[in-house]
């Protein structure tokens, strides 16, 4: 099977039963419900699409966006995913921006697809207040706005000189939550991008 315009990709599960806290713990969640954090986003490549020129081999890793798995509720009816192609070998089909990262095995590195790439938010440093009572607000950590460290480049911003590392200026209202291995990321586009930070010298 080839995808004229889709890649074919082959998700092993699609949604697990549990996920992860950044601390660890494991958490159970309905599967109708908890969709963005029950994905198995990690799926491989079965096949290219015929008319697409990508760097992306059949055989790769891919990391995707987890839309494809929802569910749409009908008159009381839960409907199936509707990418799926093949589900005695949950086969689905996926375009090309649904593919945010890709890689050629588990060794290899992450790099964002077409315009994709992901950031990590930096948290603010706080002064510490000692007290004996407990502050809600205080408890929850903050992150600076508009500014992100890259986690995965792609390779647009790549030949622009930013690399994994960086810090860079972005669209504060831009991006998307996205979790992965229990941790909190942003997906972003080059679009969301203002600019690279510089180091003081």
């Amino acid at each position: 099977m080839k995808g004229i315009r889709d890649f074919i990709i082959k998700l092993d599960k699609p949604l697990n039963e549990t996920f992860k806290t950044e601390k660890g713990v494991e958490i159970y969640a309905h599967q109708d419900f908890s969709v963005d954090r029950l994905s198995n986003r990690v799926a491989k490549v079965m096949a290219t699409p015929m008319f697409i020129e990508t760097p992306i081999e059949v055989g790769y890793e891919v990391m995707i966006e987890p839309t494809i798995l929802y569910k749409q509720i009908y008159r009381g009816v839960k409907q199936g995913y509707t990418s799926l192609i093949d589900k005695d070998d949950n086969l689905f089909k996926v375009t090309p921006n649904m593919i945010i990262l890709y890689r050629k095995d588990e060794n290899d590195t992450w790099k964002g697809h077409l315009q994709n790439l992901m950031v990590e938010q930096i948290k603010e440093e706080e002064p510490v207040i000692k007290t004996s009572l407990l502050l809600p607000e205080n408890s929850k950590p903050k992150f600076k706005k508009g500014v992100a460290n890259v986690l995965y480049v792609n390779a647009e911003l790549e030949s622009m000189g930013v690399k994994n590392g960086d810090e860079l200026s972005i669209d504060p209202a831009g991006g998307v939550n996205f979790w992965l291995d229990g941790k909190h990321y942003w997906w972003i586009r080059t679009r969301d991008v203002y600019g690279k930070m510089l180091q003081a010298v």
